[in-house]
C-alpha cells in the first residue's frame, strides 16, 4: 500500500498541480516526486513539512488514511452498481437538477 504517495498525487491534483511544479516548490527533482507517488521512496519529515507548506494542509492529511472516504465511495458506487440503468438515469437527471440549482 502506497499510503503517503497517494495522499501526496490526491492533494496535487486537487490542487491542479503538475509533478514538475511540486518538485520546485519543495527543491527536489520531477523523478523524486514520481518516485513518492508510485511508492518507491518517501519523503523524509522535512520534505513532508514542506510539502504541507505548498498545500494549506497538515502532517496527518499526509502521513495518515483517508480510508473512510474511500470506504464510503466504495459504497456508493456497489449501490449505483446495482440499479437497473432506468434508476441510474433517474439518479443522474435529479444529480443534475441539484447541481443547476445550487448555483
Amino acid at each position: 500500500m502506497n499510503l503517503i504517495g497517494n495522499n501526496i498525487r490526491r492533494l496535487r491534483e486537487e490542487k491542479n498541480m503538475l509533478q514538475s511544479e511540486l518538485a520546485e516548490k519543495v527543491n527536489v527533482s520531477p523523478a523524486t516526486v514520481s518516485s513518492w507517488e508510485v511508492g518507491r521512496t518517501e519523503p523524509k519529515i522535512g520534505k513532508v513539512e514542506e510539502i504541507c507548506a505548498v498545500f494549506h494542509c497538515e502532517k496527518s492529511d499526509i502521513v495518515e488514511s483517508h480510508s473512510q472516504n474511500d470506504a464510503q465511495a466504495r459504497r456508493l458506487l456497489a449501490y449505483y452498481n446495482m440499479l437497473t440503468d432506468r434508476d441510474k438515469l433517474q439518479l443522474i437527471n435529479t444529480a443534475k437538477f441539484l447541481s443547476e440549482d445550487s448555483q
